[in-house]
């Protein structure tokens, strides 16, 4: 009975999510995916996550799109949905079913070429604000002709980058997660799901390495 009553009077805690990738590697389209596979898995735990209304405004439009896009067949190498202009956060509200939220997530969407211009200090600020970064990874630029497109979509060059300068006083450790958007045909075949987990960690190298360093520098301290 105390908790209920003092449920209202407790702050919610706000835990930050970057979305890290290049321009029209997908990354909008993978929040999109993700947000409508939210019910479907919370719904299965006695969770509940809801969108403000600007999120849901903005990421069901998008959702929309992109899957007409799907359905007319005319996703691209670069994406199902138009690149992001402008920085954005989207905002939930997690927290057990018919009890005030105690948690407020807020994934940071980006535009791409922020990593390559001016904004770049904003974005470093995004990552050492998250507790998690989500790396979208443009799967057919990874995949095909021998990676051909991979460092000119995918940028892996300048997320390393990006993650020396954002982790260089790193204090505590942070969830990273590789997210391969537009993988369906690679997980469609009986080995393809083993090629792109050992093409990730070939392409994505000297991330992985540098990620074992400071692990190692924060057990150590």
């Amino acid at each position: 009975m105390l908790s209920r009553i003092l449920q209202p009077l407790i702050k919610k805690q706000t835990l930050k999510v970057t979305m890290l990738g290049h321009a029209g590697v997908g990354k909008t389209s993978l929040l999109c995916a993700m947000y409508d596979q939210f019910d479907q898995i919370i719904g299965k735990t006695n969770l509940q996550l809801t969108p403000d209304d600007d999120t849901k405004t903005i990421l069901d439009q998008r959702l929309k799109q992109l899957k007409e896009s799907a359905q007319q067949n005319s996703i691209k190498i670069r994406g199902g949905l138009e690149s992001t202009t402008t920085a954005r956060t989207y905002n939930f509200d997690l927290g057990k079913t018919g009890v005030t939220p105690s948690i407020e997530l807020q994934f940071q969407d980006y535009p791409g070429d922020y990593c390559v211009n001016e904004n770049l200090q904003e974005v470093e600020k995004f990552i050492k604000e998250s507790v998690a970064i989500i790396i979208a990874i443009d799967t057919p630029a990874l995949m095909e002709n021998n990676s051909q497109w991979h460092e000119e979509l995918n940028q892996p060059q300048v997320i390393y980058d990006l993650f020396k300068s954002s982790f260089a006083d790193l204090d505590s450790p942070k969830l990273v997660i590789f997210a391969p958007v537009k993988c369906e045909k690679y997980l469609r075949e009986s080995t393809g799901e083993s090629k792109l987990v050992t093409t990730i960690q070939e392409k994505y190298s000297n991330l992985l390495s540098f990620f074992v360093v400071m692990l190692l520098s924060l057990m150590l301290q």
